[in-house]
C-alpha cells in the first residue's frame, strides 16, 4: 500500500503547499495503513449510524456517507451499503463529496499519516491524493462546480486545489463549513463574528446567542455579505436561537439551507433528553425571507475544539426538491414543497481492525524534585506550608507568614525576565525572574 502511495505522490502529485513541495516529511515514512502492536478484530452489521457525513450523486442514483470512517454508497431507495474504502487498511477515511460530473469522490483520508485530501473514483478504485502534507490536516471538501478543482479547510482558511493535483492558493482566511453557489460567482461560509468571552474556555463562539453566522463571499471583487444576523433576544420570536451553521446551496442557487439551534431545545433518546437541538432552515436569497423545514436534525458542535466539522455534511438532490441528510443514526430525505421525511435505509457490514493503544506506563514517585513551572498556587490547611501546582512536577514550600489566612506562594514562568505580582488581603507578593530558574515570589506583609 505505501508503495502505492509513494508511487502517486512521485507522478504528478505534490504537497498541500509549495513549501512542503519535495520534502521527505510530506508522507510518512510509515506505513500507517497497518496495524500495530496487539490488534483486534471488530465486525458487525448495522443499520444506523452516528455523525454521518452525506452525499447525492448527480444522476439520484446514489448516496454516499461516512461510517465508522469507511466511505460507503448505497442505492437511492435503500438496501446493502457498499463499502468504498476498505482496501486503505486502519485508515480512516471521511467526509465524502461526489464531483459535479458524478464520476468521483472528494474525501479526507490520513492514510499517509495526516488527514489530507484525496479523491477516488466514484466505486472507490483508483484512490489518489490532491494534497499531501504532514504539517496541516484537512477537512470539509467541496467541489467547485466545473469539477475542476477541490476547496478544502486547512489551517483556519478555505484553500483550493486542482482535482489532478498541484499546489493551493488561499481562498479565504478564517472561515469554515464552505458551500459555493452553482454559478460558481459566491462561496458561503460561517464565521466567527464576536470578539465578546460569553461561555468562558472557548469564548467567541457561542452560536445561541449569534456568535457564529453565515456570509457570502464574491470570489471575484472579495466583498463580504452578511445573510444572517441577529441574536437570540431578536430571534426568539421565531423560537430560533440567532446564530446560523452548516450553509448548503440549492441547485438553481435561489436558497440557502442552514441549520439553527433551538433555546432550550432538548431532543429525547431512551428516556433521556439530550441537547442541544438544532433545526434545518432554508433562507431565501432574492426576498431573504426565512422557514423552518425539519426538526430536529443532527447535534452541533459548534463550541468544540479540534472538531472534524461543526455538523455533519448533507446535501440537495440535483433537482432541487429534497435534501439528504443524516438524522436520529438514519439517513433521511426531506421534501422541501411537503417538508414530509421519509428514511432511506441501508444495511452496512463494518470491519475495522483495531491496533494497541500507544500509552506508556509512567510511575510518579514520592521522591523530592525540583519545581519548573508551577500554576495555581494555593496554601495548605495549616497555612505553613505553599502548595503550587507545577505542570512538570508538584512540590511544596513553607511560607512564613505574619498572617496565614492570606498569604500564597507563586512562582514565574521560567526563561521571563518581567516583575509579576499578586495581592492578597494583606499585601502583594512579587519578585523578578531573571533566569531560565524559578524563582518564588517574595511575599510582604
Amino acid at each position: 500500500m505505501l508503495a502505492m502511495l509513494s508511487a502517486a505522490a512521485a507522478t504528478g502529485q505534490p504537497p498541500a503547499d509549495s513549501a512542503t513541495r519535495g520534502r521527505a516529511d510530506s508522507v510518512s515514512r510509515k506505513d500507517v495503513t497497518r496495524p500495530s502492536g496487539r490488534t483486534r478484530t471488530i465486525e458487525f452489521t448495522t443499520t444506523e449510524g452516528t455523525n454521518m457525513s452525506v452525499d447525492v450523486t448527480p444522476d439520484g442514483q446514489w448516496v454516499v456517507f461516512d461510517l465508522l470512517s469507511h466511505i460507503y454508497r448505497v442505492p437511492m431507495a435503500g438496501g446493502e451499503a457498499q463499502v468504498l474504502t476498505q482496501g486503505s487498511g486502519i485508515a480512516l477515511n471521511y467526509q465524502p463529496r461526489v464531483s459535479p460530473n458524478g464520476k468521483s469522490i472528494a474525501f479526507i483520508s490520513d492514510r499517509t499519516g495526516q488527514s489530507n485530501l484525496w479523491v477516488m473514483d466514484i466505486d472507490g478504485g483508483n484512490p489518489r491524493p490532491v494534497a499531501l502534507t504532514l504539517a496541516s490536516s484537512f477537512t470539509e471538501p467541496v467541489w467547485t462546480p466545473d469539477g475542476e478543482s477541490i476547496m478544502a479547510r486547512v489551517g483556519g482558511a478555505i484553500r483550493k486545489y486542482p482535482q489532478r493535483g498541484g499546489a493551493g492558493v488561499d481562498v479565504l482566511r478564517g472561515a469554515s463549513n464552505a458551500a459555493v453557489s452553482p454559478d460558481g460567482r459566491f462561496l458561503y461560509f460561517q464565521a466567527n463574528v464576536t470578539t465578546e468571552t460569553r461561555t468562558g474556555v472557548v469564548g467567541n463562539r457561542d452560536l445561541l446567542m449569534g456568535g457564529i453566522q453565515i456570509r457570502r463571499f464574491t470570489l471575484a471583487t472579495r466583498d463580504t455579505f452578511a445573510v444572517t444576523s441577529g441574536t437570540d433576544e431578536q430571534n426568539g420570536g421565531r423560537n430560533s436561537s440567532g446564530g446560523a451553521i452548516a450553509p448548503q446551496v440549492s441547485p438553481d442557487g435561489r436558497w440557502l439551507s442552514f441549520a439553527r439551534r433551538i433555546p432550550n431545545g432538548t431532543i429525547s433518546y431512551k428516556g433521556k433528553r439530550l441537547g442541544p437541538r438544532n433545526t434545518l432552515w432554508l433562507h431565501d436569497l432574492e426576498t431573504g425571507a426565512e422557514r423552518m423545514v425539519m426538526d430536529p436534525v443532527e447535534m452541533d458542535a459548534a463550541e468544540g475544539v479540534k472538531t472534524a466539522r461543526t455538523m455533519p455534511a448533507y446535501a440537495w438532490t440535483a433537482d432541487g426538491k429534497s435534501i439528504v441528510i443524516a438524522q436520529g443514526g438514519k439517513i433521511r430525505r426531506l421534501d422541501i414543497a411537503t417538508g414530509a421525511v421519509t428514511t432511506i435505509p441501508f444495511r452496512a457490514r463494518v470491519h475495522r481492525e483495531i491496533s494497541e493503544q500507544a500509552a506508556a506506563v509512567t510511575r510518579i514517585t514520592d521522591e523530592p524534585f525540583r519545581a519548573r513551572y508551577l500554576l495555581w498556587h494555593t496554601a495548605s490547611p495549616s497555612r505553613r506550608q505553599g502548595a503550587p501546582t507545577c505542570r512538570r512536577c508538584l512540590t511544596a514550600r513553607r511560607v512564613a507568614s505574619r498572617h496565614p489566612t492570606s498569604r500564597r506562594w507563586s512562582m514565574l514562568r521560567p526563561g521571563r525576565r518581567t516583575d509579576a505580582g499578586w495581592r492578597s488581603r494583606a499585601g502583594t507578593a512579587s519578585s523578578r525572574a531573571t533566569s531560565g530558574r524559578c524563582r518564588p515570589l517574595a511575599v510582604h506583609p
